[in-house]
This record gives structure tokens, C-alpha cells and sequence, in this order.
């Protein structure tokens, strides 16, 4: 989407399954936010992005409640490198995304009840943006 109406653009359409159509689009975002840190990914090193921050106030450490409860600190590629494998492996679970045709997709309740998705708004005000 270049311009225009984003409100539109986001709307549910006409005779679409809601949690279809947020499965579907969740794994698109997913796609298209790995394929534009694809491109970065020489600018942003361990050594120019040697902390996972936005600007001086804000610093991220990873955990993700399950193998890494106690947040740790690490580099801006391998947090993301931690946060792009932690959403592959929920889009892979078949209990959240199901692949079988007819099988109830719960991607709604998913969403409320995971709150790492929002760490994708951090990969827009990461360190990516200072290498530059």
C-alpha cells in the first residue's frame, strides 16, 4: 500500500471469515516485515547495533516467558533474530494457525493473549534506522 484510506485497507471484507482473514494477514505482516529486515541486515551488525534500543530513553531485553523468562540483554539482530524465530514458531503451531481446511482458527483469542506481537512496532524504532 503506497497512499490512501488505511482504515479501508484493513477492513474486513464482505463474506470473509474474521479469524481467516486475521490469520491470513498476520502471516503476510509476518512475511513482509521478514523480507524488509532481510534487507538491513548488513547495516545493523552486532557491532553498529550493539543494543536493541530505541534512541537513548528506551533499551529492550528479550524474554519470552517460556525458554527466556528473566529478559536478557542482547543486540539489536539478535533480539530480532529472537523475536522473528519466537512468531515463526507460533505461526507454525497448529493450535493457533491451523492448515487443515474446516479446522476453527482461534487467531483472535491468540492475539489479545500474546503480547510479544506488539514487539514488531519495536523493529520500526530499532537501531536499524541510526546505521544509516
Amino acid at each position: 500500500m503506497t497512499s490512501g484510506n488505511l482504515r479501508q485497507a484493513v477492513q474486513l471484507p464482505e463474506g470473509e471469515d474474521r479469524n481467516e482473514w486475521i490469520a491470513v494477514n498476520t502471516v503476510d505482516f509476518f512475511n513482509q516485515i521478514n523480507m524488509l529486515y532481510g534487507t538491513m541486515t548488513e547495516f545493523c551488525t552486532e557491532d553498529r547495533c550493539s543494543i536493541m534500543s530505541a534512541g537513548p530513553k528506551y533499551e529492550y531485553h528479550w524474554a519470552d516467558g517460556q525458554t527466556v523468562k528473566k529478559p536478557i540483554k542482547c543486540s539489536a539482530p539478535k533480539y530480532i533474530d529472537y523475536l522473528m524465530t519466537w512468531v515463526q514458531d507460533q505461526l507454525d503451531d497448529e493450535a493457533l494457525f491451523p492448515s487443515k481446511i474446516g479446522t476453527e482458527i482461534t487467531t483472535i483469542r491468540w492475539l489479545r493473549r500474546k503480547s510479544k506481537l506488539h514487539d514488531f512496532t519495536i523493529f520500526f524504532r530499532s537501531p536499524i534506522s541510526a546505521a544509516f
